[in-house]
């Protein structure tokens, strides 16, 4: 491996040591040494494997050329990653075998990127030269590596990206060296209008914004979860405690007060008896909370957790990695903001809650402990003590009366010969011209499959059909935003699809199914389900 690409690993693997133990420098220099003994370690024996498998003469056009993108941060940041790996694909049509490397548990980033057709492999160890480009993204991608011998044709839109991503590079590169210049980073990004979910697009090629959604496939059987820990018919919400797994101080002044949670629920309870509450996340001494209905903390897998946000009707947390998550799923979260800005983290569809006129600014990357003390010397940050529970409640308020009192919706099987029109979705495989008879001005046509290839996603985009990828049981669009969905022969027409579908369309909304029969949404009574 080459000598500047090792000292660029053993600076970044330095900054994230002082990140995480900010106040304990024995105890990171330990990891530091111990890390470099591992590290020289694993790349012997990784480049003596590479020497006994790759045959030197090997001709490089005589294979389908990889990259590797390592992923920093936490698993926000990664689920950020992974709607930008799911747009360069689509962008440069295929052709590449896409691999990733991540600290992050092997468990969870599988999960993330579940059944994303662009990916090969996850990988725990890699030598830059196994791969023909390697590219760093924590904010802004950072090619760290090019095969020499790689010959990309000059159509290809690849080196569109490259050449982008090189020239900026050149004039920008402390935005891209780590994040202690973050915060650099994000005045960089909102000068430009960019928010966090946009903010690898450089230049703006790929088209990444708030709508812009990653494919996040949830597996069947994690619907049990519901059934098993007695929420299914329930009306809930999920809370949770934290806000940096990867933080290991005692104290991380970014999360709120577990006094104002405990007041928070009380105050929930007292206003919506019939409203359960589930809390989620780590089972942590310091996460233990009063009240709370039901405690999952510790008990679900990552797929589970899935499951159970994406039918809680708001989640309530930090600004963390649970609150993207939530986002991938079409839920809905109430976010306490404090060190971070709302203008560039928050989501638009969720309740961002910030005390006002707390603290003159924000403060995040702009000193190294931000998360472990008030830049401004106070025991407890003004923006996290003025956020009170009563003044987090009345943001809420409102939402939490609509989902309490709405009746349930229900799809009906009705006998109907009325041609749908306006926002019409084709899920799962169609022969081109099934969409013939329904492309017309007044109708916008969505096409979602797991199958489409980035070419048919380019083909249907020019006859005015947004296609993507998407799975059924998570459809990447908002509640009561489709006039009609169109499922094709494989769709395995599910309980949890049924009630996807059920989600999306408007009411009075029509699902139409491959033998021909057709359903529409209506209003349950008060007493069905």
């Amino acid at each position: 491996m080459p000598f500047h690409f090792c000292l660029e690993q053993l600076e970044q693997k330095i900054i994230s040591l002082k990140k995480k133990y900010p106040h304990r420098p024995t105890k990171a220099l330990i990891s530091l040494v111990f890390w470099c003994i591992m590290y020289f370690i694993r790349a012997m024996a990784v480049q003596i494997k590479h020497l006994l498998s790759v045959n030197p003469s090997s001709n490089i056009k005589n294979k389908q050329p990889k990259i590797l993108f390592i992923l920093g941060g936490g698993v926000g940041d990664i689920i950020i990653a992974s709607t930008y790996l799911k747009e360069f694909y689509k962008y440069i049509g295929g052709g590449f075998l896409f691999s990733i490397r991540t600290d992050q548990r092997t468990q969870v980033v599988a999960s993330i990127f579940r059944n994303s057709p662009w990916l090969e492999s996850i990988v725990q160890e890699s030598q830059y030269s196994d791969y023909d480009i390697v590219i760093q993204l924590s904010r802004f991608p950072r090619i760290i590596y090019k095969n020499p011998r790689l010959n990309i044709e000059k159509t290809s839109k690849i080196n569109d990206l490259l050449d982008e991503y090189e020239n900026f590079y050149q004039v920008r590169s402390k935005l891209c060296q780590s994040t202690d210049f973050d915060t650099l980073g994000i005045m960089y990004s909102l000068m430009n209008g960019d928010t966090r979910r946009s903010q690898p697009d450089i230049g703006h090629k790929l088209g990444l914004s708030d709508i812009t959604r990653p494919i996040m496939v949830i597996k069947e059987n994690a619907f049990d979860v519901l059934t098993r820990t007695e929420i299914e018919n329930r009306t809930y919400i999920t809370i949770q405690r934290g806000t940096n797994e990867a933080y290991k101080e005692k104290q991380n002044i970014r999360e709120w007060s577990k006094d104002y949670y405990n007041k928070l629920v009380r105050i929930i309870h007292d206003n919506f008896p019939s409203l359960s509450i589930v809390q989620v996340g780590r089972k942590k001494s310091d996460s233990n909370l009063e009240g709370i209905d039901i405690d999952l903390r510790g008990k679900t897998s990552f797929d589970e957790l899935k499951a159970v946000l994406k039918y809680s009707a708001l989640h309530i947390d930090g600004e963390c990695g649970m609150v993207h998550l939530t986002h991938t799923l079409g839920g809905r979260s109430a976010v306490f903001f404090g060190q971070t800005r709302v203008d560039f983290c928050g989501y638009p569809e969720n309740i961002n809650v910030k005390a006002k006129d707390a603290c003159p600014l924000w403060c995040e990357w702009v000193t190294d402990d931000w998360q472990a003390q008030c830049l401004r010397g106070f025991d407890v940050p003004p923006c996290m003590e003025q956020l009170t529970p009563e003044l987090f409640f009345e943001a809420i308020r409102e939402h939490l009366h609509d989902v309490t009192t709405e009746k349930p919706p229900r799809l009906c099987e009705r006998d109907t010969t009325a041609t749908p029109e306006g926002t019409l979705l084709f899920i799962g495989d169609f022969a081109d011209d099934a969409f013939n008879e329904w492309i017309r001005p007044e109708n916008t046509l969505l096409h979602f499959s797991m199958n489409l290839t980035p070419e048919q996603i380019n083909n249907k985009k020019s006859q005015n059909i947004d296609a993507d990828y998407a799975d059924i049981l998570n459809i990447p669009m908002k509640k009561n935003s489709c006039d009609a969905v169109f499922c094709s022969q494989e769709q395995n027409l599910s309980l949890y699809a049924l009630r996807e579908v059920t989600r999306i369309l408007k009411m009075g909304g029509v699902l139409k199914t491959p033998d021909g029969r057709s359903y529409i949404k209506e209003l349950s009574s008060s007493q069905e389900s």
